[in-house]
């Protein structure tokens, strides 16, 4: 198979075995996600209302089509050819639908599986399939039934998938064309090879094989109420051409930037990395989701919540993208805090549960953001002494006058939201005095068992008690409150302690990762990144150079504890947890390392820097989804493993990439 990648006229590919698939979204937490045929039960056409997820489609199947050739991604549209046929998918913004459009008319499979994307019941599952307003309607609804519930009868949820299609028009028959529409009413057994290697039962699945269309143009339109899905199927096929056109213009409009161009232009990175930036910026953006529960979604496919510490990671890189959308995060999280001064574990969600590291993720995020805001202001104010310059001469021209108008429209909304982002260091402090008043202990922040982004336990306490990064992020903010707000209070705390730390983690040139055991992670590099005060340059290096000696992958990554460790796991074990932070090499790691090598002495690890740019490149393109970044590979091997497209994954590398653009 030739896997392709174009962005205007930049294009590269490549050929390769893997056994990588696709993936669109429609920046509102819907997408599809298709392999050649179906190997996980979370692949097919999923649409999401606000926190549930609901799939729809298991596979799209054209008869005949022989073997997969090439996929190509566009970026806003995929496209695949097979022996015998070509296909081309959308995914339209803002609209729960799918366009697909195949070279010839042809007689496609539709194979469905409703249900909720975390449901696995088999029983109780009822589909209605009719014609109405031109458009062939699925009902489903589901049930309980008693050989899997408490009860039976009871509905549960109903979702409703609108089809029109180019050959359900050709006579006047009642409904629909016959010939264009051949029921196949069976049950089909699924045996999902990806599901079965990552552990996550059950491995086999019945879908349900409902017919067969022939035609070219199909628009799939997903709802919980039956006209909504029926008025954007025939508003949408009634303008494919209009909203192809659309989606491509507003894919090149969004990344247009000075910051896009310049990874184009630059060449302190080929192709394969450019387009790999890109993709991942893109993959970020689809998982950016505007919609009354906003944030950024974790990822894609099963990690479909705002977790707010992937999210507090994440929003740097969409800074690139979406700066507007990044800083409304940012002021909606901040009113999410505590009482204790921490943020919930996930957004949205009724568990009360917290964790050790988002507040202090998004204080370093938001902190940064206060301080290019406050910039941004003093160009503002240049800006709106210009345009009163200008406006205050006789300008007679219209075009002129809509232009400069235009531009102080934008201003103005600029320095709303700049106003309200700078407005808020004073608030950001608040939560400090919390943090120390439940968390800090014998002058250290700890926190319980999994509550680190490590939040697994196998034979050991799951980093309960105190760790280097839960230190380096208090250490910056109260370092960035006391540089906003000057107040020595802060400044005290901080040099307490930054001593403490010292005293209790470094020893002979290595930097702990957790007071309660000798265990080697990679956790260090995550200190210097928040907090490079921490140490002087060559004892960094010294503590870099002997974490690297234990956690140094070959294949250009990290592992999640020492290689030594009798804990490492040199293969990924999936849902079984032993491997996850016991071996498993995390790409968002492996990235934000990269970026502190590269900032603490790039001519040094100049090679760790390129093998960890070139496996993350390779992750992108060429595996699992082309396009996104997987969450982790297995420390034994390169490899596109755990969920398929990370936010926290993408969002590093653009931040590599865009440290290593605009190194000096």
């Amino acid at each position: 198979m030739i896997i392709k990648h174009a962005f205007n006229e930049l294009a590269i590919e490549k050929e390769t075995n893997e056994d990588a698939g696709f993936m669109l979204a429609n920046k509102s937490g819907s997408y599809i996600f298709l392999r050649e045929s179906p190997e996980s039960r979370y692949e097919g056409l999923f649409l999401f209302d606000e926190s549930n997820m609901y799939k729809t489609l298991e596979n799209i199947n054209i008869k005949g089509r022989g073997t997969l050739k090439t996929i190509k991604n566009n970026f806003y549209s995929v496209e695949r050819e097979f022996l015998n046929a070509r296909e081309l998918f959308f995914m339209p913004k803002n609209s729960s639908s799918l366009i697909y459009e195949i070279d010839s008319e042809k007689e496609v499979e539709i194979i469905l599986d409703f249900k909720d994307s975390y449901d696995c019941r088999e029983f109780g599952r009822y589909y209605d399939i009719f014609w109405e307003e031109g458009c062939l309607i699925v009902k489903f609804m589901k049930r309980t039934d008693i050989r899997e519930d408490s009860t039976s009868g009871r509905e549960q949820y109903t979702i409703y998938l609108a089809i029109k299609f180019d050959g359900n028009g050709r006579n006047e028959m009642p409904g629909g064309n016959a010939e264009s529409y051949k029921k196949i009413d069976e049950w089909l057994q699924r045996h999902y090879i990806f599901d079965e290697k990552r552990n996550s039962k059950p491995f086999s699945r019945y879908v349900f094989n409902a017919f067969n269309l022939i035609g070219a143009k199909f628009v799939f339109s997903m709802a919980a109420e039956k006209n909504k899905a029926i008025k954007e199927a025939e508003y949408l096929f009634a303008n494919l051409e209009k909203i192809k056109e659309a989606e491509k213009s507003e894919f090149y409009e969004a990344f247009s930037s000075e910051k896009i161009v310049k990874i184009i232009e630059s060449k302190k990175i080929g192709s394969e990395a450019k387009l790999a930036c890109i993709s991942a910026l893109n993959s970020l953006s689809n998982l950016a989701v505007k919609c009354d529960n906003f944030g950024i979604l974790a990822g894609l496919p099963w990690f479909f919540q705002a977790w707010s510490r992937d999210e507090a990671v994440s929003l740097k890189a969409l800074e690139i993208i979406d700066s507007e959308f990044a800083k409304n995060i940012i002021i909606g999280r901040l009113e999410k805090i505590r009482a204790d001064g921490r943020l919930p574990n996930l957004y949205y969600s009724e568990s009360g549960k917290t964790n050790a590291d988002a507040i202090g993720w998004l204080f370093f995020r938001a902190f940064g953001m206060c301080k290019r805001a406050k910039h941004n202001l003093e160009i503002i104010e240049q800006l709106k002494a210009g345009i009163s310059k200008i406006k205050g001469r006789k300008v007679r021209h219209e075009k002129i006058i809509a232009i400069i108008s235009r531009i102080e429209k934008n201003i103005t909304g600029k320095e709303k939201l700049n106003r309200h982002i700078a407005g808020k260091s004073s608030e950001m402090a608040k939560s400090i005095d919390a943090m120390i008043k439940n968390y800090m202990k014998n002058g250290l922040i700890c926190n319980n068992e999994k509550e680190t982004w490590m939040d697994t336990s196998v034979d050991e306490e799951g980093r309960a008690g105190f760790n280097i990064e839960i230190q380096a992020l208090m250490l910056a903010m109260l370092n960035n409150s006391y540089k906003l707000a000057k107040n020595d209070y802060y400044k005290n705390i901080e040099s307490e302690l930054k001593g403490n730390t010292l005293k209790k983690f470094l020893n002979n040139d290595i930097l702990a990762d957790n007071m309660g055991n000798d265990a080697i992670r990679p956790n260090m590099f995550l200190a210097y990144y928040i907090y490079p005060q921490l140490l002087g340059n060559k004892d960094w290096e010294k503590c870099f150079d002997n974490a690297l000696k234990a956690l140094w992958l070959n294949f250009g990554g990290l592992s999640t504890i020492g290689k030594k460790s009798p804990l490492f796991v040199p293969c990924h074990t999936g849902e079984n947890e032993r491997s996850y932070h016991h071996g498993d090499s995390w790409f968002w790691i492996n990235n934000l390392a990269a970026i502190a090598m590269l900032r603490l002495n790039s001519k040094k690890y100049i090679n760790q820097i390129n093998k960890i740019l070139e496996a993350s490149t390779s992750d992108i393109l060429w595996k699992g989804i082309i396009g996104a970044h997987s969450e982790l590979s297995s420390a034994e091997q390169l490899r596109a493993e755990g969920c398929l497209n990370q936010a926290w994954s993408n969002a590093m590398y653009a931040e590599l990439v865009d440290n290593i653009l605009y190194r000096k």
